[in-house]
């Protein structure tokens, strides 16, 4: 890239930054007073079910003061010292409505009825959007995994983020 093509480029980018803090600047006070975070963490180890297919709950956040859409991001150390196994954490709204999923592959892969290549402790992300109708939603970490009797945990920490934003556009 020459310089002034650089040059405009970086002035293109520093236009619409500024561009973009007016607007973020000029949102009506409603706006802003209705956003809201709301953190939930585990203090302690959550040990999971030996048995496949059984989820635990490992954190909740609660999500009440109001309605909105809410992104909600949630993360949880799993930790497994026995043989590799598939181990999902999910976001459940007080439904019982499984928002997301995601998975890891956990545990030694070296002893006998691993499932493959995985590492002993491994940090999962799962995200979801939630639509919040009442003053009495919440949104739940849970992690479980597929084989057999497999000892293992979530160490201490695990953690549910939730945001009300009202500018928030679920798709």
């Amino acid at each position: 890239m020459s310089v002034r093509r650089f040059a405009l480029w970086s002035t293109a980018v520093v236009t619409a930054c500024v561009a973009a803090a007016g607007v973020v600047s000029s949102l009506p006070a409603s706006a802003a007073s209705t956003t809201q975070d709301v953190f939930a963490r585990s203090w302690g180890t959550t040990e999971l079910s030996p048995y496949a297919g059984i989820y635990v709950g490992v954190a909740t956040a609660s999500i009440t003061g109001g309605t909105g859409n809410w992104v909600v991001q949630a993360t949880a150390t799993v930790v497994n010292w026995g043989p590799s196994d598939y181990y999902r954490c999910r976001l459940s709204d007080a439904d019982g409505v499984i928002l997301n999923v995601a998975s890891a592959l956990v545990g030694n892969s070296t002893t006998p009825g691993n499932a493959g290549d995985g590492a002993l402790v491994v940090p999962i992300t799962v995200a979801a959007t939630v639509n919040s109708t009442d003053n009495g939603n919440w949104v739940a970490l849970l992690c479980g995994h597929e084989g057999g009797n497999r000892p293992s945990r979530v160490d201490p920490g695990a953690t549910v983020w939730a945001h009300r934003s009202p500018e928030l556009e679920l798709q």
